[in-house]
């Protein structure tokens, strides 16, 4: 949602989408961002945070709506997940039209009691799988590199030279403020060298 969050507000500044191509680190993987730039059409490369779950060696039968594991272990349909849907400012959703983002099966052992829950979520699998494979390309690899830099050599300075890791002020406007400074010395300090 970060990712969408500051594209929509560009929409809002300047009437358009200023990106096309949107490098960012693997804070900002998440199924929303992925499903936002493919919206929007913004060529995204977004490294994987969390390795999607392998269905591979799960058998499901679509009748059950159960999935079974290599052992022989039975997950049956618990519930279905919603996600990030309460955030503020989102309209709630009515039972007809809701999106599930995960479904949660279960499995009890029956001599133990103990359960164990299998957590599928497809949308985050296909998209999950995309970036990998558009990022394993040499296309990809290429551009990606491209971050480090654009990006990284910059953050490094105005953490490590500039010595600023936090914010001081409080507010839209006093972080705004920092940071107008912060950029204008990071500039300056690039013009004299």
């Amino acid at each position: 949602m970060i990712v969408s969050a500051l594209i929509l507000g560009q929409k809002q500044d300047f009437g358009q989408l200023c990106p096309r191509r949107l490098l960012a680190d693997k804070g900002y993987s998440g199924e929303d961002n992925y499903a936002f730039c493919k919206q929007e059409k913004i060529d995204a490369y977004i490294p994987v945070h969390k390795e999607p779950l392998n269905l591979t060696p799960y058998r499901y039968d679509e009748v059950k709506d159960t999935y079974t594991d290599p052992i022989g272990h039975i997950y049956t349909f618990k519930q279905h997940m919603r996600g990030e849907e309460k955030q503020r400012g989102r309209p709630r959703a009515t039972d007809k039209d809701r999106h599930y983002k995960s479904t949660v099966y279960e499995y009890m052992d029956i001599l133990t009691g103990k359960k164990k829950y299998l957590r599928v979520s497809l949308g985050w699998q296909q998209h999950a799988q995309e970036q990998k494979e558009k990022l394993a390309s040499p296309e990809g690899k290429t551009i990606y590199k491209q971050r480090m830099h654009d990006v990284e050599s910059v953050f490094a300075n105005i953490k490590h030279n500039l010595r600023f890791t936090s914010f001081r002020l409080r507010g839209l406007g006093g972080v705004t403020s920092e940071w107008n400074l912060i950029s204008l010395a990071h500039n300056f300090k690039k013009i004299l060298s």
